[in-house]
């Protein structure tokens, strides 16, 4: 397995994650909230988000862009 494959997958996983909690963080649940927060980071350093040089923010704008074509994840709904 590559890791561009591994890391779609990971990304599969953290959406389908974040899908079955959706309800109870809109129910104000706070500990699904927790989790929501504890996922989304998760994400985040996936996807390398957390970055801060310009240079490594057009990478990550670069690889969020492949991901989205290679696996059809749509990261704005999530």
């Amino acid at each position: 397995m590559t890791v561009r494959s591994e890391r779609a997958l990971e990304l599969q996983r953290l959406e389908t994650a974040l899908h079955a909690l959706v309800s109870k963080v809109h129910e104000g649940d706070l500990a699904a909230i927790d989790r929501w927060l504890k996922l989304c980071e998760s994400r985040r350093k996936l996807l390398g988000l957390n970055a801060r040089s310009s240079r490594a923010g057009n990478a990550t704008r670069r690889t969020q862009q492949a991901l989205k074509t290679y696996i059809g994840l749509d990261l704005d709904k999530v």
